[in-house]
């Protein structure tokens, strides 16, 4: 399987910023006539975690399964099941070479980014910027209507989850910026809807 011919846009923000109901949004609606399939990482992963999958041994789905419960983050020496789990996607969803890949997830930081460049061009990356206080509102809230059955969402791991973004995925923005990626600030405060999102990212990139 060859990945090089897929191009893809980048959703960054911290967690509860609403990249997945926004990514979901792009692929019912599309971006500027374009067609686009939203890979969420984490869902992706939470499934193998709970029912396995045939490219995924049991160690790994043991060890993705505290990867998750922990809320850490896959490191170099494991991209190799990100990797295997971004192939069974764009196999299982016969993406074309048109297609924009709504990358939601991956990469999460700098090492990963390097891997995923052999797999993908991020031609866009589209920061989704929410404070903390805000984020804890979005989540409550449940206003992307994506947190149901969420067992990560306590205090203390959103509260880490922040933190691993603020010092390990904001760097992203700069790299990507610094390889031609167009990047687009969005607002993402508590009643922002997927659609708005949509709006501001479409009037970001004209």
């Amino acid at each position: 399987m060859k990945t090089d011919q897929y191009n893809a846009l980048l959703l960054v923000g911290p967690t509860g910023s609403g990249k997945t109901p926004l990514g979901r949004y792009l692929e019912e609606h599309g971006l500027n006539n374009r067609a686009c399939v939203h890979f969420d990482f984490g869902e992706n992963l939470r499934n193998v975690a709970r029912n396995g999958h045939p490219s995924v041994s049991e160690d790994d789905r043991l060890f993705l399964e505290d990867v998750l419960h922990r809320g850490a983050l896959l490191e170099n020496e494991t991209f190799y099941l990100a990797e295997a789990v971004f192939g069974a996607f764009v196999e299982d969803r016969q993406v074309g070479k048109d297609d924009l890949v709504v990358l939601n997830g991956l990469p999460r930081h700098l090492d990963q980014a390097k891997d995923t460049d052999r797999l993908v061009t991020i031609q866009t990356l589209v920061h989704l910027v929410c404070t903390p206080e805000g984020v804890c509102r979005r989540i409550s809230q449940n206003t992307g209507r994506d947190r149901t059955g969420r067992v990560d969402d306590t205090p203390e791991q959103i509260a880490r989850k922040i933190a691993i973004f603020n010092s390990r995925t904001l760097p992203l923005i700069d790299y990507y910026h610094g390889k031609g990626a167009t990047v687009c600030r969005v607002e993402a405060s508590v009643d922002v809807t997927p659609s708005d999102m949509a709006s501001r990212l479409v009037a970001g990139i004209r």
